[in-house]
């Protein structure tokens, strides 16, 4: 009984050991989870103050967005009035080119226009040159066949006159022989008549005898 007594003493003992043991231990692990989670609520408030001040910093980026959107449509504004402006200059332009274009078209044809007047008086000018130096050539072929013509007949007629000089030259010596033959004759006639006188009178003078 005794020894039951001292083995249940020294179970109760050992028992109380452990459960002093197990309360330290679950006090332990109660203070470590306590740490533990008051480190976790530490970095869960740190995380929340974190998160607000990154839901402030996100609110302050996103007015600093919508003010840069608000600004980029300012300034997308501008630019769609600056573009407007841009397309009515560009369409200004536009139409001061087309409207040069259309001048300048206008002077291409008028040139266009004053060369083909020009080319053509041009080639009636050659033309004419042309049919001037046709005429005058043909008259000056003409000229010289006219010269030659003349200068044949020339010659011919240098030559019939040569022969009519020729003949009248034979002409007046024939005549001018008839001339002394005809003086002669009547020389001769005179002294004819002369001697028949002489002999009448002689023979008259001897009948009167």
């Amino acid at each position: 009984m005794k020894a039951y007594t001292t083995k249940d003493s020294v179970y109760s003992k050992n028992n109380a050991q452990k459960i002093a043991e197990l309360e330290a231990k679950y006090e332990t692990e109660k203070k470590q989870k306590q740490i533990e989670i008051l480190e976790k609520e530490a970095k869960y408030n740190a995380l929340e103050k974190e998160k607000s001040q990154k839901e402030v910093e996100l609110l302050s980026r996103e007015k600093q967005l919508l003010d840069y959107e608000k600004n980029v449509k300012v300034k997308e504004l501008e630019l769609l009035t600056q573009q407007n402006r841009i397309n009515q200059i560009e369409s200004e332009k536009k139409s001061q080119e087309i409207e040069l274009l259309n001048k300048d078209k206008v002077l291409k044809e008028s040139e266009l226009e004053r060369q083909k007047t020009f080319r053509n008086l041009i080639l009636v000018a050659l033309f004419s040159i042309a049919l001037i130096a046709f005429f005058i050539y043909n008259r000056y072929q003409i000229k010289q066949r006219s010269n030659k013509l003349l200068e044949t007949q020339n010659t011919e007629i240098l030559f019939q006159k040569s022969e009519i000089e020729n003949q009248k030259q034979i002409l007046e010596t024939q005549h001018k022989e008839i001339l002394e033959s005809i003086a002669y004759a009547k020389r001769i006639q005179e002294a004819m008549l002369t001697s028949e006188l002489y002999i009448e009178r002689n023979l008259k003078r001897l009948n009167k005898s």
